[in-house]
């Protein structure tokens, strides 16, 4: 009898989600030593280890993982590009939920130190830290144009990437946060939107999109957050601020590529070893 094959998805791995990224139990916990376990043996059992970047790979290779392979999460076909907005001041996104991860309290001290105090924000999401990061965000808007949106469909949420000139990545100092590529970067990138976020060896696979759509800041220096957006305020109100309407067919491209050569990989095994004809 042939003995099946075992693929991990480690796209999300437990100790980073509920320790790492929820806070569900202190670091030192019993419970958070298990999540790690947990995680460790997964992929050291795994004939074939899934995960979104090369900065994960490598973390999962040294967890033991024997092989791993590298599919990009990519953006959905509602992420598509539009034109953005020629008129009234610079708008700014975030969507998510209000945890760690995301590193509003970064962008919070950011706001403090905008010298264009014009720009209009938009925040989406929820989550129990909730209360306490939009009053925080509130104080620090000091005057801004802000509000404050519940999760939203995602035909809705296609409408606010339309209706903005800047998208918010992650912004967070966890190991997570240094090594992923957040599903919002993807598509706000997609959506042809500047998208500003932390800087990390992740995004060097993303070499092809322009500087000037992809912008990368300090996490630890909230003014760099801070000139980047006072800078795009100043391009948008002299219309010099871009819409990056090629990049969606890139993303595409590299996604698909990488996912094709994981499927054709697999396939390869697959016939070496009697298992099948075809993988499709």
């Amino acid at each position: 009898m042939l003995r099946a094959r075992l693929v991990v998805d480690a796209f999300v791995g437990m100790h980073e989600t509920n320790v790492g990224d929820w806070g569900e139990v202190p670091v030192t916990s019993v419970r958070a030593r298990l999540y790690a376990a947990f995680d460790k043996i997964a992929v050291r059992v795994a004939d074939l280890t899934l995960t979104d970047t090369e900065v994960r790979a490598r973390r999962w290779k040294e967890h033991g993982a024997r092989d791993v392979s590298v599919v990009p999460v990519g953006a959905p076909d509602w992420a598509s590009p539009t034109r953005a907005p020629e008129t009234g001041p610079l708008q700014v996104l975030y969507y998510g939920n209000y945890i760690p991860l995301h590193g509003l309290d970064y962008v919070a001290s950011a706001m403090t130190f905008l010298t264009d105090r014009t720009i209009e924000w938009t925040f989406i999401g929820n989550g129990s830290e909730r209360p306490l990061i939009e009053s925080q965000l509130r104080r620090a808007a000091d005057g801004m144009p802000t509000r404050f949106l519940d999760h939203v469909s995602t035909y809705e949420l296609a409408r606010h990437i339309k209706e903005s000139h800047v998208v918010l990545g992650v912004f967070g100092l966890s190991e997570k946060a240094g090594s992923v590529i957040a599903n919002k970067v993807w598509q706000g990138l997609a959506g042809g939107r500047v998208v500003i976020t932390r800087s990390s060896d992740a995004l060097r696979e993303l070499t092809f999109v322009s500087v000037d759509q992809l912008i990368q800041v300090d996490p630890e220096c909230a003014t760099d957050l801070a000139a980047q957006l006072d800078r795009l305020s100043r391009a948008h109100s002299t219309g010099e601020l871009d819409t990056f309407t090629e990049t969606s067919e890139w993303l595409e491209t590299y996604v698909n590529s990488r996912a094709s050569a994981v499927v054709q990989s697999l396939a390869e095994r697959m016939l070496e070893r009697g298992e099948g004809r075809t993988l499709r």
